[in-house]
């Protein structure tokens, strides 16, 4: 009687250490397993936001080559549809970029709403230039120390949330 109650006092504390056990190792597990998951959705951002700022890069500076009376307006906008017309993997997804960032990277946050704040004033502006051209004026000049200030703003924006993103990934492993 007595050895049947201390081989049951023995299995409960077998089994009592092996639950913890397990439970650590779930843990750890599942912490591996977030980082996972985070890891590739920052890679899946990086590369991305390098295609979307690279490819608003190449239509923005055609944009000031319009300005400047270098290049035809139509001719820049054409470039950018017919980059991207076939080409299935690269397609800009801006909707992609912008759930990734708000749900997995709030410290990208900031810099990527100042990205797209860029981006945005590049777009008033070439706003103000397609009304000129449309009503037959197609000098953009006055605007072009603007819109090129802006542009570089957009580039270095876009160093800032790639280095961001690439900051945050190095980071995951402590």
């Amino acid at each position: 009687m007595m050895g049947a109650a201390v081989a049951l006092v023995a299995v409960y504390f077998t089994n009592k250490g092996n639950l913890d056990r397990l439970k650590v190792q779930h843990s750890l597990d599942h912490e591996a397993t977030k980082r996972q998951i985070k890891r590739e959705k920052l890679e899946d951002l990086y590369l991305l936001v390098r295609e979307w700022s690279k490819a608003a890069d190449g239509f923005f500076s055609d944009v000031g080559a319009a300005m400047e009376g270098k290049k035809q307006l139509k001719d820049a906008s054409k470039k950018l549809v017919e980059q991207y017309k076939d080409d299935k993997s690269n397609k800009i997804d801006l909707a992609r970029i912008e759930m990734i960032v708000h749900v997995y990277l709030p410290q990208v946050r900031e810099s990527f709403n100042a990205l797209e704040d860029s981006r945005d004033e590049l777009g008033r502006l070439l706003n103000v230039f397609e009304e000129r051209v449309k009503s037959g004026n197609k000098e953009g000049i006055d605007l072009f120390p603007e819109f090129m200030q802006n542009l570089k703003r957009f580039e270095n924006l876009s160093k800032q949330v790639l280095n961001s993103i690439s900051k945050t990934a190095r980071d995951l492993d402590g």
